[in-house]
């Protein structure tokens, strides 16, 4: 599953029954008086009130919310999805349709790119027109503020669907990007506008395109006289490190829990996964449970994982590896002030998490992409010969 679309379900279908507006708005009428007593006083707090915008925003919101189900068929996810998106643009026509003013209706507008543009990437029928309509319109509102996220949101379309080109197409549309931010003003926006850019090679290209554009990108930016300008290109020289890891050896040495000293070269020989990881890290957690049976079924074959903290504090990832029962060794750097400091992370350009490297038995790094599905796919063909049997036992904590 695309990037895009995880974060899609990661923050918007979590768990909850399906509410429809009559939930939220609806009272039960009043009943007539069987006594011969007077007619009450109808106050106005106690009529039935008319939804509001908002009401129809958060109603879309608890649709989104809902968590795919386990143990589907790929029919049954692509069904389910479908069905949330739909029922959840049902409710955000509905507060449009209210003429929202101000936050409500930017939410509201958010909201619907946002379901748009999953549909689209997930090739639903329709919803490319429907999304690319929708952006037109947006782009030419009559709200300056409202234009101009018209304009990012199509950007940012364009980039998600980047997934769904030939690899023919998709090099064009790199390299016309490319050339129209390379014409560009050298300044604070042009760096964001960059990392985005640089960040979708990475996710639809090849390892050879993402490293050259990183690199690239660095030397224009280098070139300014502004410092926070360039030291943004100390971030762009780790991100293409990183970028061009696949086919290469990684160089990692750091300090484990317990104090001790580690480097890659202990595990030689091994395959290894290499997880840029913190306690706060809500997909990180995620995705232990994949792990934890990846690490069972192949540890005794050669299959070794090494997680590495981003955490601020080291007691605080004790207690967690201790509680969630995480079998594989844990590096910490003992001067990690601010989180994102490890050496590691810093060398390798690490801006988002998980960041999940995997290193084959060889030394050099498979894929900077190991994580889920991928990870699963990736170890069934490095370890063609393991069968699919019942877990065995978790190991033991590596030392």
């Amino acid at each position: 599953m695309r990037l895009f679309v995880r974060s899609f379900l990661a923050v918007g279908l979590m768990s909850s029954n399906m509410l429809t507006a009559s939930m939220i708005w609806a009272q039960e009428e009043a009943k007539p008086v069987e006594s011969q007593s007077a007619p009450q006083e109808v106050k106005a707090e106690d009529a039935p009130k008319e939804p509001t915008a908002e009401d129809y925003l958060k109603l879309a919101e608890k649709e989104m919310s809902k968590q795919l189900p386990k143990e589907l068929s790929e029919e049954e996810k692509t069904a389910f999805i479908k069905g949330v998106i739909e029922e959840s643009l049902k409710f955000n026509d509905q507060g449009l349709k209210l003429n929202p003013e101000g936050a409500v209706r930017m939410r509201l507008l958010s909201q619907r790119f946002v379901l748009l543009r999953v549909g689209a990437v997930r090739e639903y029928d329709g919803f490319k027109e429907k999304a690319e309509a929708f952006l037109a319109d947006v782009s030419k509102d009559s709200d300056q503020n409202v234009a101009k996220m018209g304009a990012n949101w199509t950007t940012a379309y364009k980039y998600s669907m980047a997934g769904n080109m030939t690899p023919e197409e998709r090099t064009k549309f790199f390299d016309e990007v490319k050339a129209e931010l390379m014409a560009s003003e050298v300044n604070a926006e042009l760096t964001s506008k960059v990392m985005n850019y640089a960040r979708t090679v990475e996710n639809y290209g090849t390892a050879e395109q993402a490293a050259a554009v990183y690199n690239e990108f660095a030397e224009l930016f280098s070139k300014s006289e502004d410092e926070k300008i360039k030291k943004f290109v100390d971030s762009l020289i780790a991100a293409g490190r990183r970028a061009s890891l696949p086919g290469h050896p990684m160089e990692l040495i750091g300090k484990k829990l317990d104090g001790t000293d580690f480097v890659i070269s202990d595990l030689k020989g091994k395959v290894v996964l290499v997880d840029f990881w913190a306690t706060w890290c809500g997909p990180c957690i995620a995705e232990f449970p994949n792990m934890k049976e990846m690490y069972a079924k192949y540890r005794d074959h050669g299959f070794e994982i090494v997680g590495i903290s981003l955490d601020k504090d080291a007691e605080k990832v004790k207690a967690f590896v201790e509680t969630s029962e995480i079998p594989w060794m844990i590096l910490h750097h003992p001067e990690n002030e601010r989180g994102w400091d490890h050496p590691a992370a810093v060398y390798y350009g690490i801006n988002a998490i998980p960041a999940m490297v995997l290193i084959g038995a060889d030394g050099n790094v498979i894929s900077t992409k190991a994580r889920g599905e991928e990870l699963r796919e990736l170890l069934s063909k490095t370890f063609p010969d393991v069968k699919d049997t019942a877990p065995a036992a978790e190991a033991t904590a590596s030392e």
